[in-house]
């Protein structure tokens, strides 16, 4: 019977051990939950802070894909996210008179970006619409250099001629003298450019 009381209050003892063993495991990983959240929550308020309200805002201003390239438009989106953090916490603090706390900040901000996102799309469907009114201008070309007519290089070939080569070469040919002017005209044309 002894012996039977033991085993009972052993396997008790030990049923409440392991309760104390599960609930204390509970605590730790619902511990571990909470630091992974709040890492999480700092990581997407740094992202959200630093390049969510730029990204929306460059998308205003150059709404086509190809108008940036994607590391300029990530340049401008952290350093427009900055201004636009400071600027918009600035505004509801003393135009709106609102408190700036952390959520009020949040809310502008998500505020600020879905306009901005709104006003993207507004764009879009209008370049899409009238794409004759928003043509993408084409790049410059560099001019080339205009042809000489025959007349010119004549001209210019006796003008060398009866300058420069004249007395050092009076044998040249006018149609080496032509090349050789066409090519100093090149040369000239592309340091102007």
């Amino acid at each position: 019977m002894m012996l039977k009381l033991l085993r009972q209050k052993f396997l008790h003892n030990f049923a409440s051990y392991r309760f104390v063993n599960l609930f204390i495991g509970v605590v730790v990983f619902l511990s571990m939950i909470a630091e992974i959240l709040h890492v999480l929550r700092v990581i997407f308020g740094l992202f959200f802070l630093f390049f969510v309200p730029g990204y929306a805002f460059t998308l205003v201003l150059f709404p086509r894909k190809d108008e940036l390239s994607l590391i300029e438009r990530i340049g401008f989106a952290g350093a427009l996210s900055i201004v636009l953090d400071i600027l918009i916490t600035l505004f509801i603090d003393l135009v709106l008179h609102v408190p700036t706390t952390a959520l009020n900040i949040f809310v502008s901000l998500l505020f600020f970006t879905a306009i901005c996102l709104g006003i993207w799309k507004v764009e879009m469907y209008l370049i899409s619409k009238y794409p004759h009114k928003f043509r993408k201008e084409e790049k410059r070309k560099v001019r080339e250099m205009p042809e000489m007519t025959l007349k010119d290089a004549q001209l210019s070939a006796e003008m060398v001629k009866e300058r420069i080569y004249k007395p050092a070469d009076p044998n040249i040919s006018d149609d080496d003298l032509i090349e050789f002017i066409k090519k100093k005209k090149k040369e000239e044309w592309k340091r102007k450019v």
